[in-house]
């Protein structure tokens, strides 16, 4: 019943930035670089996953029942995915906005 680390750290990684790259703001609410508090937790969250997945905090991954990785090439290969689709899936957001206008 405990569920793997990578597993974790994917879909908690592609939650934080599907929010951060479809968070639109204004003219509705409040832009993300204007709110401090939602920006500031969204970068904690970040952060933590990559702590996470470096295995830097093992109490925490210990008390949230994941499974730890032993392998430190899985431990990187799994950072770099992480960041690599966060900037991937923001140029994508930023060109096609640019293109369509919206």
């Amino acid at each position: 019943p405990h569920p793997p680390l990578p597993t974790h750290e994917v879909s908690t990684g592609m939650l934080i930035t599907t929010f951060v790259v479809n968070y639109k703001g204004r003219p509705y609410m409040e832009a993300l670089s204007s709110n401090r508090g939602l920006a500031g937790a969204l970068a904690i969250a970040a952060l933590v996953i990559l702590a996470l997945t470096a295995g830097a905090l093992p109490d925490l991954a210990s008390y949230l029942e994941l499974v730890p990785l032993e392998d430190a090439a899985l431990r990187s290969e799994l950072q770099f995915l992480l960041a690599g689709d966060f900037a991937a899936c923001w140029l994508l957001e930023r060109a096609i906005s640019r293109v369509f206008r919206y």
